[in-house]
C-alpha cells in the first residue's frame, strides 16, 4: 500500500515537471543545468516599443535585474528585423546602459539582454528611422540687419514670405529661393505692425495677414505678390481680426471665389473663427475686385471652447479643400490636442468639430496641411512632426537641441519652419524633406 501511494506521488510530481518545464520558454532557462530555477528576467523598461530613434543620437536603455539572479555582468543586443548586432559584449548588470543608436533603420527593433541565466527582450518593436535632410534657408544680407530674425514662414514652392523687425517696425518680406544670391523683399511698411500672413495656395498671387493701425486694433488684410500694374493692398475686416488663413486648395480653380478664416477675440480672451468669402473672381488674381465684399454673410465656426480664465483658444488655423470637402485644422484651448472642423463645399452651417487623436504627450500647436491633403505638419516639444491627415499616428521630422516652430508646406515633399539655437537667438529659416521612412 505504501509502494503504491509512493507511486502515485512520484507519478504525480512527474507529470508536473513534464508540463511546467514544457511551457516554460527555455531562452530564460538556466543553460547550465537546464532547470528552470535560475530565471534571467530583467524586465527591460527603455525601451518598450512605440519609440522613433536616429543614428548616432545617445540612447537609454533601462532594466530591472532579477533579483534571484547573481549575474554581474550583462550582454546587450540589438535585434532588427531577425538581424542580430552586439551593442556590447560585457557590461554591468546594474540596470542602465547608454548607447548609440547605429546608422541601420528599420521598422522593428528590440533590445535583447543575456546573462548567464538566460535572457530577455524588450516588450515592444521600436523603430530606427533615417537622419532628417535639413537645409538653412539663405535669406541675404539682410539677416544681420534684422531685430528678431525671419519668423512666421509661409511658404510655396522656392517662395517663401516670412514675418521680421527691422528698425523698429515688424512687416513681412519676400525671399524668391529660385535667385541667386539670395535676395529678400518688403512686402510692406507699416509703422505698426505687419504679420501673420499666409499664401493663398497653389495660387501663389495673393496673401491674407494682419494689420495693426494707430489705435492698436489689428485687422485682416489682403494684398497682391504680383501685377504688372502694382500689388493692390486692402482691408477686409474693419472690427477686427488675427491670424487669418486662406482657404487652401487642392487646384487653383477649385472654387470660383477665395475664401478665408480668421480668429475674432472677445474683450475676455475667447476667440471665434470667421469665415469670410471674397467677391472676387480666381481667374482675375493677381487684380481684384476694390473694395472687397463678401458673396455670403461671414460664419462663426463651431469650435471647442475651454474655461473662461484661458486665453485665445484658438491657435493658428489652417485651411484645406479639394473642391468638395473642407478639413480645417486649429490648435484649442486643450494644449495636447489638435482640432479639425469639417464640412462640404460651402455648408458651413452643418460643419461638425472633432479632436484629431495624436500620441500621448505631445502638445501640438501651428499645424498646417500639405498641398495633397494628406498630412498635417505641427510643432511640439521644440521639433516638426509629422501625421496623417487622420491622426492616429504622429513623426518626429527634426531632432536636437534647436527650438523649431511653424512649419509651412512649401510642396509635398518640403516643409519650411522658423528654427532658433536658444530662447534669446534670433530666428533662421530652415527647410527639412518629408521623410521616406514613414507611411
Amino acid at each position: 500500500m505504501f509502494n503504491r501511494k509512493y507511486e502515485t506521488q512520484l507519478l504525480l510530481i512527474t507529470l508536473f515537471q513534464t508540463f511546467f518545464l514544457s511551457c516554460y520558454d527555455a531562452d530564460r532557462a538556466n543553460p547550465l543545468d537546464g532547470t528552470a530555477f535560475n530565471l534571467f528576467i530583467p524586465n527591460i523598461s527603455k525601451p518598450i516599443g512605440g519609440e522613433e530613434m536616429f543614428p548616432g543620437i545617445l540612447q537609454e536603455i533601462r532594466w530591472r535585474p532579477a533579483a534571484q539572479v547573481q549575474d554581474s555582468n550583462v550582454s546587450i543586443q540589438l535585434i532588427c528585423e531577425g538581424d542580430t548586432t552586439v551593442i556590447i559584449e560585457s557590461t554591468s548588470n546594474d540596470g542602465i546602459y547608454e548607447w548609440n543608436v547605429p546608422d541601420s533603420p528599420s521598422p522593428s527593433c528590440r533590445i535583447r539582454i543575456v546573462g548567464m541565466g538566460g535572457a530577455s527582450q524588450s516588450p515592444g518593436a521600436f523603430r530606427i528611422r533615417k537622419l532628417p535632410v535639413e537645409t538653412q534657408i539663405d535669406i541675404g544680407g539682410i539677416e544681420a540687419t534684422l531685430e528678431d530674425g525671419p519668423h512666421r514662414p509661409t511658404a510655396l514652392r522656392e517662395k517663401v514670405i516670412f514675418t521680421a523687425t527691422q528698425g523698429g517696425n515688424t512687416d513681412i518680406w519676400l525671399l524668391d529661393r529660385s535667385e541667386t544670391p539670395a535676395f529678400s523683399t518688403k512686402l510692406t511698411t507699416n509703422p505698426y505692425y505687419d504679420g501673420e500672413a499666409a499664401w493663398l495656395k497653389p495660387n501663389g498671387a495673393v496673401i491674407t495677414y494682419s494689420s495693426e493701425d494707430s489705435t492698436g486694433q489689428r485687422d485682416v488684410w489682403v494684398r497682391a505678390t504680383e501685377g504688372m500694374f502694382g500689388p493692390q493692398t486692402t482691408r477686409v475686416t474693419q472690427d477686427g481680426g488675427t491670424e487669418p488663413a486662406w482657404r487652401n486648395m487642392l487646384e487653383s480653380n477649385s472654387y470660383s471665389n477665395p475664401a478665408l478664416i480668421y480668429k475674432l477675440t472677445d474683450d475676455q480672451g475667447l476667440s471665434r473663427l470667421i469665415t469670410a468669402d471674397l467677391d472676387f473672381n480666381m481667374a482675375s488674381l493677381p487684380m481684384f475686385t476694390l473694395p472687397i465684399r463678401f458673396t455670403n454673410p461671414q460664419v462663426s465656426m463651431p469650435v471647442h471652447t475651454g474655461p473662461v480664465y484661458l486665453e485665445a483658444p484658438i491657435d493658428n488655423a489652417y485651411w484645406f479643400s479639394d473642391g468638395t470637402d473642407n478639413n480645417l485644422i486649429y490648435g484649442g484651448y486643450d494644449p495636447t490636442r489638435l482640432y479639425e472642423i469639417s464640412f462640404f463645399g460651402e455648408d458651413y452651417a452643418f460643419a461638425t468639430n472633432t479632436s484629431l487623436g495624436l500620441n500621448p504627450g505631445l502638445l501640438p500647436s501651428h499645424a498646417s496641411i500639405s498641398p495633397d491633403g494628406q498630412f498635417v505638419a505641427f510643432s511640439s516639444q521644440d521639433d516638426i512632426w509629422l501625421s496623417p491627415i487622420s491622426g492616429v499616428v504622429a513623426w518626429r521630422v527634426t531632432l536636437g537641441n534647436t527650438i523649431d516652430d511653424y512649419p509651412d508646406w512649401a510642396t509635398n515633399d518640403e516643409i519650411v519652419y522658423q528654427r532658433k539655437n536658444t530662447s534669446g537667438a534670433k530666428w533662421q529659416l530652415w527647410a527639412v524633406q518629408r521623410p521616406d521612412d514613414v507611411p
